[in-house]
C-alpha cells in the first residue's frame, strides 16, 4: 500500500514538472492561452497533491495569479480589451477564493496590484469613474498593508486619472504624495513598476522622473509656470542620470519638457508684456494727471 501511494505521488509530482516545464515553453513562444491553461492544471494537482497548506501550492496561487496580471496588461497594450479584462477577472476571482491558499497579506498585495491594473484597464477605456474607483481601492488597501510595493505607482495612476476628469489640484496632490514616497526611499529612485502593473519586467522606468514630470503637467494646468519648468527639469535630470540620457524614457521626458518650457516661457513672457504695458497706460491715464494737478494746487493753495 505505502508503495503504491508512493508510486502515485511521483506520478503527480512528474505530471507537475511536465505542466510546468511545457507552460514555460509556451510563454517563451508567445502561447500566453495555453501557458494559463497549463498553470492552472499544475495548481489544480499541487492542492491535490499537496494540500492548501503546502507552500509549493501557495507558491503556484501567487504565480498564476501574478501571470493573468502581467498578461492582462499585454493585452490592454494591444487594446485587445476583452482578453485584458477577462484575465483581470480571473485573478480577482482567484484571490477572493474560498479556498484561497495564500496568506491574508500576500492576498491584499495582490489584490492592490489587480485593482490598480483594472484602473488602467478602465481608465484607457474613458471609463473614468470607474477607473478612479478601483484606484482608489488599490490605495486603501496598499496604506493598510506591510508589504504593499506600489503607494507611489498608485498615487501616480491616480495622478493621470484625475487629470484626465480635469480635477487638477487633486491630481497634483497625488503626484506630491507619490513624490514624498520615492523621495523617502531612495533606493526605489530606479525600479520598474511591479511587473504585474507595468506589464513589461524588462521595461525599467524611473518613476521619481515620471513622478516631477505628471507634477510639472499639473503645475501647467493649474497656472504654476515656475514650479512647471522647475519640475520638467527636475523630470529629465533624474532620468538622464537613472536611466542614461540615451534610453527612450529620456529622451520622451525631454523633448516633452523641451516643448513645455518654451510654451510656459512664452506665456511667462506675453503675461509680463501685458502688465507692464497696463501699469504704463495706468500712469498716462487722465484720472492720474488730474489727481497729479489736484496735488500741486493744494500745495500752492497752502503757501
Amino acid at each position: 500500500m505505502a508503495e503504491t501511494d508512493e508510486s502515485y505521488a511521483a506520478e503527480i509530482e512528474s505530471e507537475i514538472a511536465k505542466l510546468e516545464r511545457d507552460a514555460e515553453r509556451s510563454q517563451k513562444s508567445g502561447n500566453i492561452e495555453k501557458a494559463l491553461r497549463l498553470l492552472e492544471r499544475a495548481l489544480a494537482f499541487k492542492l491535490e497533491a499537496y494540500g492548501p497548506e503546502n507552500p509549493e501550492t501557495a507558491s503556484a496561487w501567487t504565480s498564476l495569479t501574478n501571470n493573468y496580471n502581467v498578461y492582462a496588461m499585454k493585452h490592454l497594450q494591444d487594446e485587445d480589451f476583452k482578453a485584458s479584462h477577462s484575465l483581470l477577472s480571473k485573478a480577482k476571482a482567484l484571490l477572493e477564493s474560498p479556498a484561497n491558499v495564500i496568506s491574508d497579506e500576500e492576498k491584499r498585495r495582490l489584490l492592490a496590484i489587480t485593482y490598480n491594473n483594472f484602473a488602467c484597464y478602465y481608465k484607457k477605456k474613458n471609463m473614468l469613474k470607474s477607473a478612479l474607483t478601483h484606484a482608489e481601492a488599490a490605495l486603501e488597501i496598499e496604506m493598510a498593508s506591510l508589504t504593499a510595493d506600489t503607494p507611489s505607482a498608485t498615487h501616480l495612476n491616480l495622478c493621470a486619472i484625475l487629470s484626465q476628469m480635469g480635477r487638477h489640484k487633486h491630481a497634483l496632490e497625488h503626484a506630491r504624495s507619490a513624490l514624498e514616497l520615492l523621495l523617502a526611499d531612495r533606493e526605489n529612485q530606479v525600479v520598474a513598476a511591479p511587473k504585474e502593473l507595468a506589464g513589461d519586467e524588462d521595461e525599467k522606468t524611473s518613476l521619481l522622473a515620471v513622478c516631477y514630470h505628471n507634477m510639472a503637467v499639473e503645475q501647467e494646468y493649474l497656472r504654476m509656470y515656475h514650479p512647471a519648468i522647475e519640475s520638467y527639469r527636475q523630470s529629465y535630470e533624474i532620468a538622464s542620470r537613472d536611466l542614461g540620457p540615451d534610453h527612450p524614457t529620456t529622451l520622451a521626458l525631454q523633448d516633452s519638457g523641451e516643448e513645455a518650457i518654451q510654451k510656459i516661457e512664452e506665456l511667462i513672457a506675453k503675461a509680463e508684456a501685458k502688465k507692464a504695458n497696463e501699469e504704463g497706460k495706468g500712469k498716462g491715464s487722465p484720472a492720474a494727471r488730474k489727481t497729479s494737478g489736484k496735488s500741486k494746487s493744494a500745495t500752492k493753495g497752502r503757501r
